[in-house]
C-alpha cells in the first residue's frame, strides 16, 4: 500500500500532543519576550507574537504537503540553501559584528538556520534510501 494520505488523514494522524507541545512553548516564548522588552521603544512582544503566528501557519503547511514530496524534493531544497548561504557572502548585512544576514523587505533571515532542517531533511533521506 503506497497511496497518498488525504489531509483528513494526515490531519487525524497528526501527533497533536507534540503540537500542542510546540504552541504552548511558543506561547511561552512570546510571554518571555514580552517581559523582557518592557519600555523599549519597539515592541518587540507583537514582534514575537507575528513570528509565532507565521511559525504556526507553517507548521500546518508543512503538515498539508506528503512527506514524500518534501523527500522527492530534498535536493532542490538543499541546492536553494546553498544558494542562500552563497548569497550571504555577497548581500549579507552585518548584525554586530558578523556578516549573516539576508534582508528581502522587512523579512531579515539567517540562512544558516534554514540549513539546520535542511540538513535533517537530507540526512533523512540518506538514510532511507541509501541502498
Amino acid at each position: 500500500m503506497n497511496r497518498t494520505l488525504t489531509l483528513g488523514e494526515r490531519l487525524s494522524r497528526a501527533n497533536w500532543l507534540l503540537l500542542g507541545l510546540g504552541v504552548l512553548l511558543s506561547l511561552v516564548g512570546v510571554v518571555t519576550v514580552g517581559a523582557a522588552a518592557q519600555g523599549q521603544r519597539l515592541d518587540y512582544g507583537w514582534l514575537q507574537v507575528r513570528w509565532t503566528v507565521i511559525g504556526i501557519a507553517l507548521c500546518l503547511l508543512m503538515l498539508a504537503i506528503p512527506y514524500r514530496t518534501i523527500v522527492a524534493w530534498r535536493f532542490v531544497i538543499y541546492a536553494g540553501g546553498i544558494a542562500l548561504l552563497l548569497a550571504v557572502l555577497f548581500l549579507g548585512r552585518g548584525g554586530r559584528t558578523a556578516q549573516r544576514w539576508l534582508q528581502f523587505g522587512p523579512l531579515r533571515m539567517q540562512p544558516s538556520e534554514l540549513m539546520k532542517v535542511v540538513m535533517v531533511l537530507m540526512l533523512a533521506g540518506f538514510i532511507r534510501y541509501r541502498d
